[in-house]
């Protein structure tokens, strides 16, 4: 339910006094004058109007009309403004107008205002007439607007068309003179009852000048009037500028309008009218909700509703809320009632969730639809730790930001671009997801930042991190490798950056220790992968590991061998035995052996020293003989 009033500001707005008769010959300002049109200006605030210009002439019936053919409606946005108009105070100034839709079949909007100077968006507002039909000359109903100025001065009016296409035709501006007739009322409202039962509180302020500015003395009148009846359900008297304020107890449950008149001299103003929603009503949800944290605490606030559903007026103070935390989608209310707009919560983990709160207005035992914050991470990661972006999501341990430009990175079940290289249709472990920067479009210098949430320091501890990037055959883009501790600035790992241009357009493993990067008096720290683009090939990341290697760590893995051999050859076998381990392997640390089924001894190749997060190929001959051939079809090897 929208709230509707009139209220006398610095301009009134009133019914004319049969004694208060325009001169037709006398205008102040006289738009069906072709000579006065001209001396008019124009302009958009909201649209380019330099080729083309909305506001034309028509000299046959004499008027003002906004259109042009090279303009489409429904999107005009265009004053017609005044040459400057000397007006005075204690004189009641009318406009008189018939507005039209110029095109038939659609109607139109038109704002009346009034100030000084070239801002137009700094005038006042007199009055707005929207839903405006189509009609001819003759046809188009007259529109009234009256208004006063508070000081002696040069003014301007302009006329605000927005939507579609109009007419102004028979536009006159007159000065009416002195009026006894006083102001209507101001800062009228309407205040339901908080409690919701079927009562109002009607209040405003009884003026103290009549709608020509001139001053008002003596007692005032005043009736409040409730919908359509002819008797008011309230007389009173007052002084002029006095605030008044009525409670009516006697209302239906349902929208109810009230209206205002005040008497004196003899002279009755306009009525104000306010029209609301009266009876049992639900908020509407709380707005800027926000959510600060410092260390483990987390403080909510937010704006209170000023209506609920049906449009009526709140009584904030009589509202409470309900606070809920939401961990990893689980919701626990922790605050059934809270009666401020603010909350202050704390809480701390050991583990890595995610949360946000939630916030509901309640009034009366009816509530709100509750508003949720931003998600963010709390806890910290206990390393070993290992994403894949399955089902194209970050979860909870990634958060992204541009550091320059718009493009960011995201997570994706398959290339969003698949006409752009690389055509990647899937990652690297085939899990439904993984990261995705488009460095393809990002302009040269752009970059944007995938970091963890806080992993827990631990002193003596030299962390490495490792993941796959699929390479491309041009450009120069790179992931860098980035440390914060403590939630502090951002600091490059020496020598962790990873290029995207490769030799062999496949999935390629990158590992750094980033230890260097982190201070020892640091209690978290968190890991970013930084995409750097200069416009090349899009960045595709996958599989990320974040681990403290043990002191030697061997693993042997990718074994090579040739599908089939005949007899009388030999079977070439090779495996890669990686060092997973931050302290060099030498060959007398470790021994090989080969579990087969093969009959035959089979001669291992000597060791080799394996350095720290290096590798070392093992390559294994196996002579086949016709024996071998005979006893089995197939063999198996695992080293």
């Amino acid at each position: 339910m929208k709230h509707f009033s009139t209220a006398l500001l610095a301009f009134a707005l009133a019914a004319i006094p049969a004694t208060a008769l325009a001169d037709d010959s006398g205008a102040l300002l006289d738009l069906t004058d072709r000579a006065t049109f001209n001396q008019c200006t124009q302009t958009s605030i909201k649209y380019d109007r330099e080729d083309y210009e909305a506001w034309s002439f028509n000299n046959y019936n004499n008027y003002p009309y906004m259109y042009n053919s090279y303009l489409n409606e429904p999107y005009y946005s265009d004053y017609l403004v005044s040459p400057s108009l000397t007006l005075q105070t204690n004189t009641l100034y009318r406009i008189e107008f018939s507005p039209a839709a110029y095109t038939n079949g659609k109607t139109a909007k038109v704002t009346i205002g009034l100030g000084q100077g070239d801002d137009v968006t700094s005038y006042t507002v007199l009055q707005t007439f929207d839903n405006i039909p189509h009609a001819s000359i003759d046809a188009a109903e007259q529109r009234t607007v009256e208004f006063n100025v508070q000081t002696d001065g040069q003014y301007k009016v302009y006329f605000f068309g927005e939507g579609n296409a109009l007419c102004l035709y028979n536009t006159r501006m007159y000065s009416v003179g002195a009026s006894g007739v006083p102001a209507a009322v101001s800062d009228l409202m309407v205040q339901p009852a908080s409690d919701g039962s079927a009562s109002a509180t009607i209040s405003f302020t009884l003026p103290s000048q009549s709608i020509s500015g001139h001053p008002i003395d003596g007692n005032i009148k005043y009736r409040i009037y409730r919908g359509e009846g002819e008797s008011p359900i309230k007389s009173g008297r007052g002084i002029t500028d006095e605030y008044i304020t009525y409670t009516d107890n006697n209302v239906e449950v349902g929208d109810v309008t009230y209206s205002v008149e005040v008497e004196n001299g003899g002279n009755v103003s306009a009525r104000a009218s306010y029209t609301t929603y009266v009876g049992p009503e639900t908020p509407n949800p709380v707005t800027d909700l926000t959510l600060a944290k410092s260390g483990s605490t987390y403080t909510l606030s937010w704006t209170a509703p000023d209506t609920g559903v049906h449009g009526a007026l709140l009584d904030r103070d009589a509202l409470t809320y309900v606070i809920s935390r939401i961990i990893d989608g689980q919701a626990t209310v922790i605050s059934p009632d809270c009666a401020t707009t603010s909350f202050t919560d704390s809480y701390s983990s050991e583990e890595l969730h995610s949360m946000s709160y939630s916030v509901a207005a309640v009034l009366n035992g009816a509530s709100s639809t509750a508003v949720e914050t931003e998600t963010v991470s709390v806890g910290y990661i206990n390393l070993p730790f290992a994403d894949s972006f399955a089902g194209a999501s970050f979860g909870s341990a990634w958060q992204a930001e541009a550091i320059t430009g718009s493009y960011n990175w995201t997570a994706v079940a398959t290339n969003p671009y698949s006409t752009q290289k690389p055509a990647v249709t899937d990652g690297y472990d085939g899990d439904g997801g993984f990261a995705f920067y488009n460095s393809w479009s990002a302009p040269r210098g752009n970059s944007a930042r995938l970091y963890t949430a806080p992993i827990k320091n631990v002193a003596g501890n030299a962390p490495i991190i490792e993941f796959y990037i699929f390479h491309t055959q041009y450009g120069n883009d790179n992931v860098k490798v980035q440390v914060s501790c403590d939630n502090g600035e951002w600091t490059d790992v020496p020598d962790a950056v990873a290029p995207l241009k490769g030799d062999v357009l496949d999935w390629e493993k990158y590992s750094f220790p980033i230890s260097a990067a982190i201070a020892a008096s640091c209690e978290t720290y968190r890991v970013a992968l930084v995409a750097q683009s200069q416009n090349g090939h899009n960045t595709v990341l996958d599989k990320v590991r974040i681990f403290v290697p043990a002191n030697k760590d061997l693993e042997a893995s990718s074994p090579v061998a040739p599908a089939m051999v005949y007899s009388g050859n030999d079977i070439n076998l090779s495996f890669t035995l990686a060092n997973n381990g931050q302290t060099a392997v030498n060959a007398a640390d470790y021994t090989l052996s080969l579990v087969t089924d093969y009959s035959t001894p089979i001669t291992m190749p000597e060791n080799a020293d394996i350095p720290a997060l290096g590798s070392a190929m093992v390559s294994v001959t196996v002579p086949v003989t016709a024996i071998e051939a005979r006893n089995a079809d197939t063999y198996h090897f695992a080293l």
